[in-house]
């Protein structure tokens, strides 16, 4: 065989098995934690030792159920639309029915999750002979939350493709226009598809959140106490009292002072009439 063909032949091969490497995917393994009729909540990692060792996530975390029932509520999807084209207004990820199963499981796997785990989702709605699926994962990675939505309410027929779903809730099934976005977007650090599920499949959508930011702006900012100013506050009745009373002795000791006064200027008066009438008696000559 020529030298040439012989290296197009190399070429070909290499392709093919990088490519058939490629196609296979990571694969994973997944623990309980609560599971529904419809609905589940799992932790999950990569099934390859040394691939799942490169996982280093801030687990276990501790929520309330305030707290992630507030972030779940304000996750939303937008539909990416042409330059053209009326943008559809966002519609929410969960519903309030969804919410209230979800945020007590998350809470859960959230404490029970290790360093190398992720927490999934899965929630299958009947709709005619299948159901429609939302799913996808959330972590903590350097205080910020990463939430990542694969399916929203895809519709799938009942049986292999709901199973898969449920062993790999990552998976997307189609490729969807749609952006996973949150209410505030100050909130948001970035958005970004997401392959964890592996490149042979379409690209989930991620966004990654400042939670402690947005949860500090819930909370209610306590009222700095003011002190009522001296000038326009009554003084209380019993600090009143006291005060009218020294008044009243005040006035009665300076009217005896006054009458006082009064019968030393009277006496004062007589003197003084007596000592002008002592020099007109005394001028009167003595008789022969």
């Amino acid at each position: 065989m020529p030298r040439f063909a012989l290296m197009r032949t190399l070429i070909a091969t290499a392709t093919f098995l990088a490519l058939c490497l490629g196609c296979g995917g990571p694969s994973f393994v997944s623990r309980p934690v609560i599971e529904g009729g419809g609905w589940l909540v799992r932790l999950q990692t990569y099934a390859q030792a040394d691939k799942a060792g490169e996982v280093r996530y801030d687990h276990p975390v501790q929520w309330s159920e305030q707290d992630l029932g507030a972030i779940l509520s304000r996750l939303y999807l937008s539909e990416r639309v042409g330059m053209l084209d009326k943008q559809p207004q966002p519609r929410p990820v969960f519903s309030l029915e969804d919410i209230g199963q979800l945020t007590p499981a998350v809470r859960e796997a959230f404490r029970l999750a290790k360093p190398h785990e992720w927490v999934t989702f899965s929630l299958a709605h009947p709709a005619g002979q299948g159901a429609e699926v939302t799913s996808g994962a959330l972590y903590v990675e350097e205080q910020q939350l990463h939430v990542i939505v694969a399916n929203d309410r895809e519709a799938v027929p009942a049986g292999e493709e709901v199973r898969t779903l449920k062993a790999n809730p990552l998976r997307p099934l189609k490729v969807r226009g749609r952006t996973l976005a949150f209410d505030p977007v100050a909130s948001v650090v970035l958005s970004r598809n997401n392959w964890m599920s592996g490149y042979d499949n379409p690209a989930a959508s991620e966004v990654i959140l400042d939670h402690r930011k947005f949860l500090a702006s819930l909370k209610p900012v306590p009222p700095v106490p003011t002190k009522p100013s001296a000038a326009v506050t009554p003084p209380p009745q019993a600090a009143r009292a006291p005060a009218t009373e020294d008044l009243k002795a005040t006035v009665q000791q300076l009217q005896g002072e006054i009458e006082q006064l009064k019968r030393r200027l009277a006496e004062q008066e007589a003197e003084l009439a007596k000592l002008k009438s002592r020099p007109a008696a005394s001028k009167k000559e003595p008789g022969p």
